[in-house]
């Protein structure tokens, strides 16, 4: 008989190796029967499987368009809320500065010309005013009506008309008195009621006019001379340096002040409202374009593939003469070291260093909660530790020699069923590194809430689910003796080529502008799958993960 060292063969094994040619050559048609049935089996297999990862695809997409266009509906809809909102409501107007510097104007002119033209008959009229009515008093009592009236208005009338008042007699003083004190009367009910202000005015020119009866005209020279300089500045002119003018006036020195302030607050406001209106809509466009972000992230982990003996055939092993008569023919040196390497495969494997680099895109929705999907690439590794070569051979019955195939490690004789006539496992002097790598495309669809701790940083939480294709699969072993294997997406390999994972992560980030930010965290991604196919993990594989560190860099479109 021969053996695996022994290539001498008997007529008895001539005889049996021709009977198994001729049966291969012409099979029963009941063996055709179970061939047939068994390739019909496996081609519906792979067509349920096709069938339903395109059914997955498609639901995905579609849960994808759904989600896309509600946010994008909500955002249209909050921005015709606003605008509609915006529309709606009643912004106060502050009181107009031009107006009223012309209604003082008129009232400051008219008195201004009453004064010059009594002057010319105060000499009757002079010996007729009694003692106590000094120009002390006409001047003391100014200064009280204009301390209730706008800061503009006290600068264009108060300083021309008391310049005007001291030379007059007690009549032209007391009927120039009545006249502005009307007309400052008018000018206080309008700084603070605008809905008051065009009959007030009117009362104030009729009181003007109803004391202007006796007093003759004069000539136009005279009328332009007594034009204050107050209406020919560039501050009553332009209307911008009349409100820094006026709000310039409030000096927290200035021994008015105090009686002033509360006088003045509601201006103020008036004054200021409709800058912070202008602001405030300004900052609601710039959020309403800032709802879409960019980001990129790299995730420095590490990967444990997961991926065991099977239980079965370790227990077969261990049965002393089992593998041999089920199996390839071995030895009994052979079966001691193919179970030591299947044993010290599984003590061995740890995770190694991996990266991911993902280019996401998200949309806002309310002030926290932000959808994000976009496009990643990871290539994971594990790395195991081994002392055994594995060499298997073939059988060729017509030159009546072996083959040997490329020697190889435990891991991939492990996960297939040996097909092979013999096998030779040999123990290398010193032991070598077996680096396992995944390479896949992603596509995740997740939600990430954010929350503020300062000034400029934030805090933020992720959850997601992805879509991960199988693009290239490499075992690389650092022994000259054993050549690189490596299955790319189209190959028949033992690993499956789609896989779904989840993904959770935290952590902290800052604002370097309004629209770049950084955050950093830890992210834990597992895989719902093996990675090995169904067809090929026949033992109890558990499912892969990663653990690693997210840093990623956001910009918010719309800046």
């Amino acid at each position: 008989m021969s053996s695996a060292d022994k290539k001498e063969y008997g007529e008895l094994e001539q005889s049996m190796w021709r009977r198994f040619q001729e049966a291969e050559a012409m099979p029963d048609p009941e063996v055709w029967a179970r061939i047939d049935h068994a390739l019909t089996m496996q081609e519906n297999a792979k067509y349920k499987k096709r069938v339903l990862f395109y059914r997955q695809l498609a639901a995905a997409c579609f849960v994808l368009f759904v989600l896309a266009g509600s946010a994008l509906l909500l955002h249209y809809k909050q921005d015709q809320e606003e605008d509609l909102l915006a529309t709606t409501t009643v912004q106060p107007q502050p009181a107009t500065p031009d107006a009223e510097n012309t209604t003082v104007a008129d009232n400051a002119t008219i008195a201004s010309v009453s004064g010059n033209t009594a002057a010319t008959q105060s000499s009757g009229r002079e010996q007729q005013t009694s003692a106590g009515d000094s120009p002390t008093t006409g001047t003391n009592a100014l200064p009280t009506i204009a301390q209730a009236r706008p800061a503009d208005v006290t600068t264009t009338v108060d300083q021309p008309a008391s310049a005007s008042y001291l030379p007059q007699t007690q009549r032209s003083r007391q009927r120039k008195e009545t006249v502005a004190a009307s007309g400052r009367t008018g000018m206080i009910a309008a700084a603070g009621t605008n809905s008051r202000k065009e009959t007030i005015a009117l009362s104030a020119t009729e009181n003007t006019a109803a004391a202007m009866q006796d007093v003759p005209y004069i000539s136009a020279s005279q009328a332009i001379a007594n034009v204050p300089e107050s209406y020919t500045s560039p501050s009553a002119l332009n209307p911008l340096l009349r409100r820094n003018a006026a709000l310039g006036t409030y000096s927290s020195g200035s021994p008015a002040s105090a009686t002033i302030a509360p006088q003045k607050q509601a201006d103020l406001s008036l004054a200021l409202n409709t800058p912070a209106e202008n602001n405030s809509k300004q900052e609601r466009n710039a959020t309403g374009n800032s709802r879409w972000n960019v980001g990129m992230g790299v995730t420095s982990s590490y990967f444990s593939q997961d991926v065991n003996i099977p239980e079965q055939r370790l227990m077969a092993m261990q049965g002393m003469g089992v593998l041999r008569h089920t199996g390839p023919v071995v030895s009994a040196e052979t079966e001691q070291n193919l179970i030591a390497a299947y044993k010290e495969f599984e003590e061995n494997t740890q995770p190694a260093s991996s990266f991911a680099v993902e280019a996401k895109t998200g949309f806002r929705v309310g002030k926290r909660f932000k959808l994000l999907t976009g496009l990643g690439f990871s290539q994971n590794k594990s790395r195991t530790k081994t002392s055994y070569i594995v060499e298997q051979f073939l059988f060729n019955p017509r030159s009546n020699e072996r083959t040997k195939l490329q020697p190889s490690t435990v891991f991939l004789p492990s996960i297939h069923t040996f097909t092979t006539d013999s096998v030779s496992v040999v123990k290398t002097k010193e032991p070598f590194d077996v680096d396992y790598s995944y390479q896949m495309l992603s596509v995740p669809l997740g939600v990430q809430v954010e929350g503020s701790i300062g000034q400029k940083w934030f805090w933020y939480a992720t959850g997601s689910a992805a879509v991960n294709f199988l693009m290239q699969t490499t075992i690389k072993a650092h022994n000259p003796e054993i050549a690189s294997v490596t299955y790319s997406a189209t190959d028949d390999s033992p690993f499956r080529k789609v896989q779904f994972s989840g993904n959770a992560g935290a952590g902290v980030g800052k604002h370097l502008s309004d629209a770049v930010s950084i955050s950093v965290g830890p992210e834990f991604r597992s895989y719902f799958n093996s990675m090995l196919s169904d067809e090929h993990a026949t033992g109890n594989h558990e499912r892969p993960y990663t653990i690693g560190l997210n840093v990623g860099v956001n910009y918010r479109l719309g800046h």
